[in-house]
């Protein structure tokens, strides 16, 4: 069995604030189940208040697509395609509560810079995208301006850095950075300005928001156990239930090593 590129999509970010948790995960394996997954709530989520659970899938479906994943990705995507197309039948299934992993337990900063692309201009359509979706859909997710603060420990570090200083960063005083962070452990730093802080979780709640008002269906605490080939569609097996498709977007960040091995074990 073979899932090729026309049937299966790997999501990446999609305005996302700050790295995920790409790479941690690698070399686990298993499905990971609601309840495994520690932590609890984020500091963002316990500082916004939690929103109430939604079902679980429980009964078997039809769909034109199905996102394995409810964070940034895989909302994003769900509100775009009933966007571009109001009549297709999308459904989101995620394994634990909409954002339980990066999207909700990130530090929020948001900046132009796509990781691996060197096109920069790409990357600041991409923010000003992004800007003009939290306008037009009046996101509230505490979005602003905020300057970041870049620190080196020694005089090594501060040469490499003054050689590829931009022209949006700008030195402070010895005195005025011990007086900003409360130590002289750091021998110098820089100011970068041009970059913007959000709430991730309140940016995540707008998008659930908005993407339960375009008509998606959303499944929380309903985990992927594989995906298969059924005649000309896909079947996308839960605990309790399938959804046979046309489309799977994968949308499940470093989690994705943790699927089925309807998933895992194929060629993509």
């Amino acid at each position: 069995m073979k899932i090729n590129r026309r049937n299966l999509l790997l999501g990446g970010a999609v305005a996302t604030a700050a790295p995920g948790l790409a790479g941690l995960l690698s070399s686990s394996t298993g499905i990971e189940l609601p309840k495994r997954r520690s932590g609890g709530p984020s500091l963002w989520q316990n500082l916004g208040g939690r929103l109430p659970d939604l079902p679980s899938l429980q009964q078997s479906h039809t769909a034109d697509i199905c996102i394995v994943g409810g964070g940034y990705t895989g909302l994003c995507a769900a509100i775009y395609l009933k966007k571009m197309q109001a009549s297709l039948r999308v459904m989101v299934l995620e394994s634990h509560q909409l954002g339980a992993g990066a999207s909700t337990r990130n530090s929020g900063a948001v900046y132009a810079k796509f990781t691996g692309i060197d096109d920069q201009s790409f990357a600041e359509q991409g923010l000003q995208h992004f800007k003009n979706f939290l306008q037009s859909e009046s996101v509230d997710c505490d979005f602003q301006p905020a300057n970041t603060l870049y620190l080196y420990k020694d005089d090594s570090q501060r040469k490499a850095a003054q050689n590829n200083q931009k022209t949006n960063e700008q030195w402070i005083t010895d005195d005025k950075l011990k007086r900003a962070i409360a130590s002289d452990f750091y021998a110098a730093a820089k100011v970068g300005r041009g970059f913007y802080k959000l709430n991730p979780a309140k940016l995540l709640s707008e998008y659930r928001r908005i993407a339960l008002a375009h008509g998606v269906e959303i499944y929380e605490n309903t985990p992927v156990l594989g995906v298969n080939y059924q005649g000309s569609s896909l079947d996308v097996q839960t605990a309790l239930a399938r959804v046979s498709c046309a489309k799977v977007l994968l949308a499940t960040n470093a989690y994705t090593p943790r699927l089925g091995q309807g998933i895992s074990g194929t060629s993509i």
